[in-house]
């Protein structure tokens, strides 16, 4: 009871004062208002002595609960949002946190395979569901035959039945079911959800594998394909526009192994440029072939076309949907998953390893398809083959991430533009005026030194763009500014370094090197942007 007011009796009718009804209502309304601001509390981390869950469902279903219908301040995320991928869908581009994981590495999290293509789009034949225990040996039908464990726990930010697999999943920490295909060696497996929505801060945990596989492992794969395999996912639509078979005929054209023929599609489409949006298909067409006339679109564009062009070409194939993680928390013990990390890429069948990924979309992590990349760090091992584990994908502890691709963790995209360059502009008057060292000019780490970098590039006009590497943007950033192309390319190089190598620590006299560097690199951009010309 907010406000109680007096009632009188007024020729047979009961009445009371207008002000203090008001101001009740008033009162009310700021209450409810400041209740729906605050966050949601943590209830599931209170350890009450009473049976907290019986409590709680019956107070949320009882029929005098009157804010039950409310909706939830926390946003749900449900599995059956997905039970199709279409062209038409707009990307999730919401800077809110979905889910903190305990990695400190980038990882592609699956949380759907599909199996079938259309014109519009990516689905699933029937799926059969299966109850998996807490703790339950997960099975499928395609074992591992090298793989390297791994330990993570999610913590979701958000009301979801979806579990986010990276790797192959061996085990969960809760209760789960499996949506899955029948295959002659067991189940195929599309998805892993919980049977009810898991809450926010409620952390489960997942044992994994990554299989342990280099480019020459997959340039000598014999391609001796099961037939559950080909009936599947070779599976093309009877009107696949005439185009689309043969590109990926002229592509692969005298190519036997199915590496050589995955890297030359992949290679053809990492020639065309990266479009968040999409491409905008017109009624009635086909979605890869609408982009392989246009050249431009997002990751569900690049993923579909090569998996589509794989088949094209009899090499089995898969689109999966999930989440790209590359952004770590300032602590480097988290990768923090947003919305707009939500990603999409596929995964070629090889009989003696499994599902492995490929990545098309230009800019994102090297795979094992780059004979550049290092094999996974970690302890080998080789799951027994009367437990299988679920067939799943491959990414490397070396991060190798563009660092001007519009992804999450990007120092350059993430950053409050509006705010930083008005920020930029009074900071660079300050500094003309004798300011001295400020925010733009002090910076001894490689990631800061390159995030100014890019601001300052913006003031010449010049910004990142998505799917260029650091030492492209700086050769270009370098052009512009000939006299000082050196500097910007030391700069950039010791980002790429420290960002993408397997030694990703620097000396401390490397880092005061680098604070001087920039330090006068800065001073002498500013300042020439102003108007003041060179000045050191």
């Amino acid at each position: 009871l907010v406000v109680q007011t007096k009632w009188r009796r007024t020729g047979g009718t009961l009445s009371g004062g207008k002000a203090p009804f008001f101001a009740a209502s008033v009162l009310c309304a700021l209450i409810v208002l400041g209740a729906f601001s605050l966050p949601e509390a943590p209830a599931e981390r209170f350890n009450l002595n009473i049976d907290g869950g019986s409590l709680y469902s019956a107070i949320k279903h009882n029929a005098l609960n009157i804010f039950s219908a409310v909706p939830s301040k926390v946003k749900t995320v449900r599995s059956s949002n997905q039970e199709a991928v279409t062209f038409a869908n707009p990307p999730d581009q919401s800077d809110t946190i979905r889910f903190i994981i305990n990695m400190s590495t980038p990882g592609y999290f699956r949380t759907r395979y599909y199996d079938t293509y259309s014109s519009t789009g990516w689905s699933n034949k029937p799926l059969t569901n299966k109850e998996i225990a807490s703790g339950q040996t997960i099975a499928d039908a395609v074992p591992l035959s090298r793989a390297v464990v791994i330990h993570y726990e999610v913590e979701n930010a958000v009301k979801t039945d979806l579990i986010l697999i990276n790797g192959q999943p061996g085990s969960l920490s809760i209760p789960a079911v499996t949506r899955s295909l029948p295959a002659s060696s067991g189940d195929d497996i599309m998805a892993l959800i919980s049977p009810r929505l898991l809450t926010p801060y409620q952390p489960y945990s997942v044992t994994a594998y990554l299989p342990a596989v280099t480019a020459d492992d997959l340039l000598k794969s014999t391609g001796d394909y099961p037939a559950w395999i080909t009936e599947r996912y070779l599976q093309l639509p009877a009107n696949l526009p005439r185009s689309v078979d043969q590109l990926s005929s002229q592509l692969t054209r005298g190519l036997s192994s199915s590496y050589i023929k995955v890297l030359a599609i992949k290679r053809y489409l990492q020639g065309l440029v990266y479009d968040v949006k999409g491409a905008d298909v017109i009624d009635g067409a086909d979605g890869v072939a609408y982009f392989l006339s246009t050249r431009h679109g997002n990751c569900v564009n690049f993923a579909s076309t090569l998996v589509v062009m794989l088949r094209s070409a009899g090499v089995p194939a898969r689109l999966a949907q999930g989440y790209l993680g590359t952004e770590v928390d300032e602590d480097g013990k988290h990768l923090l998953i947003r919305g707009k990390d939500s990603h999409a890429w596929a995964e070629v069948y090889f009989p003696e390893y499994g599902w492995i990924i490929v990545e098309a979309t230009p800019g994102r992590p090297a795979d094992s398809f780059d004979p550049s990349t290092p094999i996974i760090p970690g302890e080998i091992v080789t799951p027994a083959a009367t437990t299988p584990v679920v067939p799943g994908s491959e990414i490397e502890d070396t991060g190798v991430i563009d660092p001007n691709d519009t992804a999450p963790g990007n120092p350059i995209s993430s950053l409050p533009w509006p705010a930083m360059l008005t920020a930029l502009l009074l900071g660079a008057l300050v500094l003309a005026g004798g300011g001295g060292r400020f925010y733009l000019t002090r910076a001894s780490h490689p990631r800061a030194a390159y995030a100014r970098l890019g601001l300052i590039g913006r003031l010449y006009r010049l910004p990142p763009v998505p799917a260029e590497t650091p030492l492209e943007y700086a050769l270009r950033l370098g052009d512009r500014l000939p006299s000082d192309a050196a500097a910007i390319g030391s700069v950039a190089g010791a980002f790429a370094r420290t960002s993408y190598s397997p030694n990703k620590v620097i000396a401390r006299e490397e880092s005061a090197d680098l604070g001087r560097l920039w330090r006068d690199l800065s001073h002498r951009l500013i300042l020439r942007r102003l108007g003041f010309g060179e000045r050191n």
